[in-house]
């Protein structure tokens, strides 16, 4: 019993997912709690996986609006909000890999990346798959394998 972070791509919003996932990731039943990125997408569904299931999460939101004493390259200022730090995500993703380490949790990542239709995938996602070296266990699921679950 452990915990387990569910992250992974913005575009991923169906719950069959985490449905399919079920199936293949053999640790996920033994779940304490859900760690969280709080970001749409695969974080938000596992969230709701942690509502069905009774899990306690464990959120872990990016400070983006934290930009005091940050360097000036690393802080971005759009015409259309506030000035937000770039490097909030990938800041997020090592809290949570540090997190799981020091309580011997497991990680699924569910990316948008796609061989069979030339999709490269979030950049957010593969820099926490890099992360997540470490971590076991940890299962990738792509939109490869939702394509060859769903036979499409």
């Amino acid at each position: 019993m452990f915990p387990v972070c569910i992250f992974g791509s913005r575009s991923v919003q169906k719950y069959e997912v985490i449905e399919l996932i079920e199936r293949h990731c053999n640790f996920l039943k033994d779940a304490t709690h859900i760690v969280s990125g709080t970001a749409k997408g695969a974080d938000t569904l596992g969230e709701l996986y942690a509502e069905k299931t009774g899990l306690p999460v464990v959120p872990f939101p990016a400070p983006w609006d934290e930009i005091d004493g940050k360097p000036e390259h690393e802080v971005v200022y759009p015409e259309w909000r506030e000035p937000y730090w770039k490097r909030a995500g990938e800041f997020r993703n090592l809290q949570m890999v540090d997190y799981l380490l020091k309580n011997g949790g497991g990680a699924i990542g569910i990316w948008d990346k796609c061989i069979k239709y030339n999709e490269k995938g979030s950049k957010g996602t593969q820099h926490m798959i890099k992360a997540c070296k470490n971590i076991k266990p940890f299962f990738l699921y792509t939109l490869d394998n939702y394509l060859e679950d769903k036979k499409i």
